[in-house]
């Protein structure tokens, strides 16, 4: 496991209860593959260390919400 930015961390968790809110879903959603991180599992990027990445893929939908 990568060293994880903590900071970072608090605002993908941020991010995931504000988009979705649900625990359940949250959990389903960094278990599943996910095409804007090249197929990885949000989890698995997050605990490589690029949790940016997937911030940056949260920050995308929360703004497609908003639309």
């Amino acid at each position: 496991m990568a060293n994880i930015n903590q900071d970072d961390l608090s605002k993908c968790l941020n991010l995931l209860n504000s988009i979705f809110g649900d625990p359940k879903i949250i959990f389903d959603w960094l278990y599943y593959p996910h095409p804007s991180l090249n197929g990885q599992k949000p989890l698995d990027v997050i605990t490589d260390g690029n949790t940016a990445q997937v911030i940056a893929v949260l920050k995308k939908m929360s703004n497609n919400q908003l639309s």
